[in-house]
């Protein structure tokens, strides 16, 4: 009677520690953390609700949700330690050369079984911007040289203009002198002559 009484309670111990749906290890994908090509990253947690401490998963992604991940190219697998009782989050990350919409996949297995866990997601080309960069001082310095030549351009006329004037300006301001000497040279050689008179 004391071993039936044991043995219940043990069996009442294991339903109420581990649910009878759950499985020795569960997978979920949380989401992609990186659509850009060519690398994709999925976050995925593996919950270890079993006995057995290392596993073996893989992961790929596929254009189909009933395609298999051993005939993808873009595939991966490896073999993780968690311990009992436990949960692991980690990224996965694959490569592809083409955007569209894919189906990333991930399977762990334990034993011939396995669970699984997939998501759809579409995968972008990254966009091209062009990078913003601050004018240097040469930039700078061809920008006012050429603004400058084609403003002294837009005044080439006036300026022009405004020599013509100068030179002539210059020209009667030198006839101007001349005369005023020829006339003050002309009124002191005739009073020199006057005063040569006088005195014979």
């Amino acid at each position: 009677m004391n071993r039936i009484y044991f043995l219940n309670i043990f069996l009442l111990f294991l339903i109420l520690t581990i649910p009878s749906h759950a499985l020795p290890i569960e997978v979920k994908i949380k989401g992609i953390s990186d659509n850009i090509l060519p690398t994709i990253v999925a976050v995925a947690n593996f919950t270890n609700n079993g006995f057995e401490d290392e596993y073996r998963y893989e992961y790929c992604i596929v254009s189909n949700l009933e395609d298999k991940c051993e005939n993808s190219i873009y595939r991966s697998s490896e073999t993780v330690f968690i311990p009992s009782g436990q949960s692991w989050i980690t990224d996965l990350i694959l490569n592809i050369r083409n955007p569209g919409e894919y189906w990333f996949k991930v399977n762990m297995y334990y034993g011939s079984e396995k669970s699984t866990d997939s998501i759809k997601f579409e995968a972008y080309e990254e966009s091209v911007q062009e990078e913003f960069l601050p004018p240097t001082v040469l930039t700078l310095a061809i920008e006012g040289i050429r603004i400058s030549g084609m403003s002294l351009f837009k005044f080439a006329p006036y300026f022009s203009l405004i020599c013509i004037f100068i030179v002539f300006f210059i020209l009667y301001k030198k006839k101007k002198e001349e005369r005023f000497y020829r006339i003050a040279k002309q009124k002191t050689l005739t009073t020199i002559a006057n005063l040569r008179r006088m005195k014979k």
